[in-house]
């Protein structure tokens, strides 16, 4: 069976919506590491983020807003809440041969933050499923409120 050029447009016109699903199919498959390929490159898992704490590797950010933070984070982890990140606070950081690792809700919303650290050429890894992954296996430390005594 020869196929020629008017055979393919008539196959295409004849199936438009197979061949529109097709093309989207492949854009996704071609653009699969663009979409998910950071999550992939830059996430760390709980227990190598366990293993970086233990060697005191870690400089852990949590992007969450300081009420949450109070509620519950993970232990020797800082609070800057993305609505008040700023290069000038980034840079301001001691950070000292340690990994930086993002933490928030889950680990998607940390993604959308990290645009500052690529800006400022700071290596940095999300922390896959955020702070929801880890209360499900690890301890939480919540933040002490110290309560004013009145004197009598």
């Amino acid at each position: 069976m020869q196929y020629n050029i008017h055979n393919i447009f008539s196959f295409i016109q004849q199936n438009y919506l197979l061949v529109a699903l097709f093309m989207i199919l492949f854009l996704l498959i071609a653009s699969y590491d663009q979409l998910f390929g950071k999550i992939a490159k830059s996430s760390i898992s709980i227990s190598k983020l366990v293993q970086l704490m233990n060697d005191n590797q870690a400089f852990i950010i949590d992007l969450r807003s300081k009420n949450n933070f109070d509620k519950a984070h993970i232990n020797k982890s800082i609070n800057i809440p993305s609505s008040e990140l700023t290069q000038k606070k980034i840079q301001n950081l001691t950070i000292k041969n340690k990994k930086i690792i993002l933490v928030d809700n889950i680990h998607q919303d940390a993604f959308k933050k990290t645009a500052i650290f690529d800006k400022l050429n700071l290596k940095y890894t999300v922390l896959l499923h955020g702070i929801t992954g880890w209360k499900q296996s690890m301890p939480i430390t919540k933040t002490r409120k110290i309560k004013n005594k009145k004197k009598n």
